[in-house]
């Protein structure tokens, strides 16, 4: 995921030629930079504002007052998530451990290199960007679950702009409805009482409403429609508000400016729009942010759809009243094995099945085609989970749910024997099925996989056991993507925290003797890849030959 590109930087030195070095260096380079002379007034400043810097930039040696350690200790105890780098023209390896040891992201000398600082405060970004995507997920599930378990669609609609608001700090905040040839804005939060009257319930033809949304102003698949380029009052005509923001710096969020993420259905199509401006930051959205939004659509896509169903179908409420407390199940950790169990154990209670499986959609090995493999399966082996890995090509011919994934659409087959080959197949301990439903797993309009539900008994399903399992089927692909968002973000972020960890802890062997080196070396690979045994071979490429007693492992005997 890409991160922001510009950072804002308070750097810390005393040294009058130095400071102005190193602030025009990375003035140049589109940051922003603030200077102080002393450690002082840097902790005033940053007491004054604690939101106001990303990255403080530390000289070691501060001649008056505190030095640039009694800095790195007094950020870091009161403002733990704030990087600091401490740099110096007079330190050592010993002096670059402490600080790191005292939870400096980097030590680094003068000179500063301005590729080395460009690579630092890449990294940081990385780094902090991974934090706040895991903490952004794990944030999301308890919103989640208010929304996707409220039966009011007014409800579900304020509840979606006041996490909007609260959680990635939009001051303005509306969420607007697609109904047929019009849209209309349903919930509001961050408007005076008099905007708030004015806007809320207003329609708008859908042409007007959309046409602001065009490829020119695209970020992911939502749009951010700078002021400069697209005049609301001209070409919005009387469905303009005006909100002055007061004067604004060059590249910072304007009066006008204004980011649409659409609410996209299960199918693709745009049920609504979360229209967002005012950042507290006062940034123009970062791809993070606006993926971030994207995601909490998604869930409020399913919001939607799960409160119109309550409105729309009271024959079926005791149904209805099921599917709403299913989410709040399967979404109730992000832990990928115990989000697939907890899939295939609410199914049942939505449609019946003798056995189940839930299939995703991979690319083979060389890329060359995709193939749908099982992670999850119930009632086709000895015990669950028994044909997990088994994977099939997309051959219609042989398995009725490679068409459910290409057409995207539920499938019933009243007697899946003699009609499918697969089913044949001992492999797939298949040969009791005969009754078949099989619904895709859509996520952001693609096709991400598909849940196959058998029974012994023919023509077992009907079309609505099918709207069951495709309304079901919807909520599972949303815990699914989201357990997997969760997963790969928490490995990439323990990825970076391993290496980190074990650079800092080689900086601090670096005298020892080189075994302990390459133990240290090999333990941090055992963590980075999950492996269960690691082996280091040292070779000597004087003598040709491996060197015996530096071999160290993981995970094998002695």
């Amino acid at each position: 995921m890409r991160r922001r590109l510009t950072e804002r930087i308070l750097v810390v030195d005393d040294e009058p030629d130095s400071q102005r070095a190193l602030v025009g260096m990375l003035q140049r380079r589109g940051h922003t930079a603030d200077a102080v002379g002393s450690g002082e007034a840097a902790l005033e400043r940053i007491a004054a504002q604690p939101e106001a810097y990303d990255i403080i930039l530390v000289d070691q040696v501060l001649y008056a007052g505190i030095d640039g350690f009694q800095v790195l200790r007094q950020i870091k105890s009161d403002y733990p998530a704030l990087a600091v780098v401490l740099f110096t023209g007079h330190g050592d390896v010993a002096s670059g451990v402490e600080a790191l040891r005292l939870g400096a992201y980097r030590y680094l000398f003068k000179p500063v290199e301005p590729n080395e600082l460009d690579l630092v405060l890449h990294s940081i970004r990385e780094v902090e960007g991974l934090r706040q995507e895991k903490e952004w997920l794990g944030n999301l599930l308890p919103i989640s679950n208010v929304m996707l378990g409220a039966r009011d669609l007014g409800q579900v609609l304020q509840t979606i702009a006041e996490a909007v608001q609260r959680m990635l700090g939009f001051g303005r905040v509306a969420v607007s409805l697609v109904e047929k040839d019009m849209v209309r804005v349903h919930a509001v939060v961050g408007l005076t009482a008099d905007e708030a009257k004015a806007l809320l319930g207003r329609t708008y033809p859908r042409d007007v409403f959309f046409r602001p949304m065009q490829e020119r102003f695209q970020i992911s698949r939502s749009y951010f429609i700078p002021a400069r380029d697209f005049n609301w009052r001209e070409d919005y005509g009387d469905f303009f508000i005006d909100r002055d923001l007061g004067a604004r710096a060059e590249g910072e969020w304007q009066s006008g400016d204004l980011l649409r993420v659409p609410i996209h259905a299960p199918d693709g199509s745009a049920v609504g729009i979360i229209s967002v401006e005012d950042p507290e930051d006062r940034r123009r959205p970062a791809l993070e942010t606006v993926r971030a939004v994207e995601l909490l659509a998604g869930q409020a896509a399913l919001a939607i759809d799960n409160a119109r169903l309550f409105q729309a179908e009271r024959r079926r409420r005791e149904i209805a009243d099921t599917l709403s407390k299913i989410p709040q199940i399967i979404n109730g950790t992000l832990e990928l094995e115990k989000v697939l169990d907890l899939i295939l154990d609410q199914l049942q209670r939505v449609v019946a099945y003798d056995s189940a499986s839930l299939q995703l959609r991979r690319p083979t090995l060389n890329e060359q085609e995709d193939i749908l493999e099982i992670i999850a399966d119930r009632g086709l082996g000895p015990q669950p989970n028994a044909l997990r890995g088994l994977a099939f090509p997309l051959d219609p011919g042989h398995h009725p749910n490679v068409l459910v994934l290409q057409e995207k659409q539920r499938r019933v087959v009243p007697d899946v024997q003699g009609v499918y080959e697969g089913f044949a197949d001992p492999r797939f301990h298949a040969q009791h099925i005969r009754g078949w439903l099989g619904v895709p797993l859509l996520y952001r309009g693609e096709a991400i996989g598909v849940i196959s539900i058998d029974k012994r008994d023919p023509d077992f399903y009907n079309d609505e056991d099918a709207e069951l399992a495709l309304t079901f089927a919807s909520q599972a692909a949303i815990a699914i993507a989201n357990a997997r968002l969760f997963e790969e973000a928490d490995h990439r972020s323990t990825t970076l925290e391993t290496l980190l960890e074990v650079g800092q802890t080689l900086a601090s062997k670096a005298t020892q003797n080189p075994g302990k080196v390459l133990q240290v070396i090999v333990e941090g690979a055992a963590r980075v890849t999950g492996a269960d045994s690691v082996v280091i071979y040292p070779y000597n490429a004087a003598t040709q030959s491996y060197e015996r007693q530096l071999i160290r492992h993981v995970g094998l005997r002695d």
